[in-house]
């Protein structure tokens, strides 16, 4: 079945439910005066708001959720003065961050965006809007946590490190829901490559290997077929080649790591996507969320395009597309840096561009999010490709760092649409707080 296929069919089913305002957010809301990541981007202080509201409204479980973040994140000796001043972490954290940067300026020390797979986590050149958007960064992601996972502490823990969302609990989601997913051939597990299913010896592609906790592409390898592994450079099926290269990476030291088949993106000539020289290799980024009824609702659809290699962790531009017409819309310039600065002129915009297949692919992000029986994975960054043969679904992540950059588009209007959609709610009882108003309502769903 092709992507054409997956839309003919798409027709006939109810349209994709989305998440009201804060979808609509996605593409709808206006950049501040001079854009996105300018001077003028004054988020920091909308999260740093929504910071101070949150400690007023629910005063003891902010500062339980505070503290356990704290302790998730902080050395240990940062954590006993961090949790008791926790209501000056705003003011400290842009303090710091303000005399880090004046700091390299009268050093003369040219900023260095972190090395985390930018362009997603690219800064802005000019010193305030770098400062503003670190700052943003630091609160949105501890403020965005809270309203996702409350107090609950095992949800808390997935914030920095999968204990049950591997990849292999994402695998069993999307074969629990029919979705396409790349062969399994190897795993590595206890320091050797064993083989799974038919093998490494199986099919013609290379191999990709992913180590099951990671996240951001940390730790990615890929292995080419009949240079790193596979006839004239081993026998057929021998995982030893493989065995050895991993084993001399510190990185899969005590890890576990699964190895599939490298898919290939859709042939440009039956979908473009991508511009110039690029290659054809791109993503779905979907988020999904998951409502106090317990509902799945798609929140976000973005397409990463424009790499340099074989991951989209280089690529070089992005877009918006909208779940009920399949069209790219417009740019995320909202995300990152990256895709707030002005396109390369000589290459055409994908803007208006139909991308069937979407649909689809929405809908099975949506059904293996449901499908999950973790109450609080309130939601879930799923990624996937368009192939010849249809959508591909390569994992999922937990929403903690991508849904946040959401939350905070609107100021304290999408945090509000937050909360009383999908967010916290205070208990009956007064003492404390539901860590997320989905809880009894999923529990209770899958009961019935």
């Amino acid at each position: 079945m092709t992507a054409a296929d997956d839309s003919a069919q798409a027709k006939d089913k109810p349209p994709v439910q989305v998440a009201g305002s804060l979808y609509d957010c996605t593409f709808s809301v206006k950049p501040p005066g001079r854009g996105w990541f300018s001077n003028d981007d004054l988020r920091f202080f909308g999260a740093a708001a929504a910071f101070y509201r949150l400690a007023l409204a629910y005063p003891l479980s902010f500062f339980l959720f505070n503290l356990k973040w704290n302790i998730i994140w902080l050395e240990w000796y940062e954590v006993p003065a961090c949790t008791l001043f926790y209501l000056l972490i705003p003011v400290a954290s842009y303090v710091i961050i303000l005399g880090q940067e004046l700091w390299k300026k009268l050093r003369g020390i040219a900023p260095v965006n972190a090395d985390l797979t930018s362009p997603f986590f690219d800064l802005p050149e000019s010193m305030f809007a770098r400062i503003n958007a670190r700052a943003t960064t630091e609160t949105i992601h501890r403020v965005g946590s809270f309203l996702q996972f409350g107090t609950d502490m095992f949800a808390l823990r997935h914030t920095y490190l999968d204990i049950a969302c591997t990849k292999e609990y994402w695998i069993s989601l999307l074969d629990a829901v029919g979705a396409r997913r790349p062969r399994q051939l190897a795993l590595w597990t206890n320091g050797e490559v064993i083989n799974v299913g038919d093998g490494v010896g199986a099919g013609i592609s290379d191999l990709v290997c992913k180590i099951t906790d990671s996240y951001i592409g940390i730790g990615d390898k890929v292995f080419k077929r009949g240079e790193d592994f596979a006839p004239p450079v081993a026998k057929a099926g021998d995982v030893a080649p493989l065995t050895e290269v991993l084993r001399k990476d510190p990185r899969y030291k005590g890890k576990r790591a699964i190895m599939t088949e490298l898919i290939a993106p859709v042939s440009k000539s039956r979908l473009r996507l991508s511009t110039g020289d690029f290659s054809n290799v791109h993503s779905l980024d979907i988020i999904t969320v998951r409502d106090s009824t317990g509902t799945v609702k798609v929140l976000s659809c973005l397409l990463w395009t424009n790499c340099k290699t074989w991951t989209t962790h280089s690529c070089g531009d992005g877009y918006v597309i909208d779940a009920n017409t399949e069209t790219i819309v417009g740019r995320p310039s909202f995300y990152s840096f990256a895709f707030a600065k002005p396109r390369d002129p000589s290459l055409p915009s994908l803007v208006g561009m139909k991308v069937p297949g979407v649909q689809d692919a929405l809908r099975k992000a949506c059904a293996a999010h449901g499908a999950s029986q973790l109450p609080w994975l309130t939601s879930v960054g799923w990624d996937a490709m368009i192939t010849d043969e249809g959508v591909v679904f390569f994992e999922g992540n937990v929403g903690c760092m991508r849904t946040p950059r959401y939350m905070f588009i609107l100021g304290n209007q999408s945090v509000s649409a937050w909360i009383d959609v999908f967010g916290i709610a205070p208990r009956t009882d007064g003492k404390c707080l539901q860590p997320a108003r989905a809880h009894k309502s999923v529990a209770a769903k899958k009961a019935a």
